[in-house]
């Protein structure tokens, strides 16, 4: 449960948000600048390091090659933000990590956005800027990527454990409730009752 106050909760989400931003644009202009200097790409061990790449796809590339990609990536930017704004709102009450887990999508979000308007020749239709290697297994991403990662984690985290509603908690709840004192000790007294009543019957049947 938030037990912080409105205020709080508003100022450190509005933190995340803008912190991100700077942060995705900031490291995207300096490893841009790497790049245009021929310093990459720059591995730590193996290949995994930085390099370079410009996305005009989603993740994985995927829509890469498609017509009016600009126009899709667009409309699901324009519908997505709304939607994680009204959950975050909706679940303001609700435990700090689903809460601050919306912000850091909606960080991200913003974050390639801002390269696919910026960056674009056409509408809509600029590249995102890759820069962090983790080996060839696995595409290059960058920081607006890892923020809508981690805030997916922890959005599913709090739905599933964390919430005061949390989908496992809720059946602990029913769990515990179906095993409680109290629902015992009324199917004993409801046995007894009809033991009662049985015996009764069987008094007044042989009478």
């Amino acid at each position: 449960m938030n037990k912080l106050s409105k205020k709080t909760t508003i100022i450190i989400i509005c933190l995340i948000i803008a912190v991100g931003i700077v942060l995705d644009q900031l490291t995207k202009m300096f490893f841009e600048n790497l790049f245009i200097q021929g310093k990459l790409p720059m591995y730590l061990f193996a290949d995994v390091g930085f390099e370079y790449r410009l996305n005009y796809g989603g993740a994985w590339s995927i829509m890469a090659e498609l017509n009016n990609r600009n126009i899709i990536f667009f409309v699901l930017n324009l519908l997505a933000l709304p939607i994680f704004i009204v959950l975050m709102y909706m679940g303001r009450n609700k435990s700090l990590f689903g809460i601050f887990g919306y912000a850091s999508i909606i960080s991200g979000s913003i974050g390639n956005a801002l390269d696919r308007a910026l960056g674009a020749e056409t509408f809509f239709d600029g590249a995102v800027r890759d820069f962090l290697s983790v080996g060839s297994w696995f595409p290059v991403f960058n920081v607006a990527d890892c923020l809508l990662v981690c805030g997916t984690i922890s959005v599913f985290l709090a739905l599933l454990f964390l919430d005061d509603d949390a989908l496992f908690r809720n059946i602990k709840k029913r769990e515990v409730a179906g095993n409680s004192p109290d629902n015992n000790s009324s199917i004993t007294i409801e046995s007894t009752d009809n033991g009662t009543r049985d015996t009764a019957d069987s008094q007044n049947n042989g009478k």
